[in-house]
C-alpha cells in the first residue's frame, strides 16, 4: 500500500495514522495491517494521521521542515479541501 511514497512510508514506520482495534481488523483492508482506510477520491483509499497523538504532531512538523529543506520555501501554510454540496 503506497510504500514507495515516502511521506506514507514514514508515517507507516512511526505508526502516527488511526488504527482499528486489533479485535476489529477487517478481513479485506488492502494489506494495510490495522491502519484504518477511508476514501477521500472516487478511486483511491486514504490513511488519515490520528492528530490526537503528540507523536503524530511531531511527524507531521517534521514532513513540513522536509519540504522547506527540499527547496520549498514558504512563510506560511493553508490545508484546506474543499467540497462541494449540492
Amino acid at each position: 500500500m503506497g510504500e514507495e511514497y515516502l511521506v506514507h512510508k514514514r508515517a507507516r514506520d512511526k505508526d502516527v495514522y488511526i488504527t482499528w482495534p486489533s479485535h476489529l481488523v477487517p478481513q479485506h483492508n488492502f494489506g494495510a495491517g490495522n491502519v484504518m482506510l477511508g476514501y477521500v477520491w472516487p478511486d483511491n483509499r486514504t490513511a488519515f494521521p490520528d492528530f490526537f497523538r503528540s507523536s503524530t504532531k511531531a511527524w507531521w512538523k517534521e514532513e513540513i521542515w522536509l519540504l522547506y529543506a527540499a527547496g520549498l520555501y514558504f512563510d506560511g501554510l493553508w490545508i484546506k479541501l474543499v467540497w462541494e454540496f449540492k
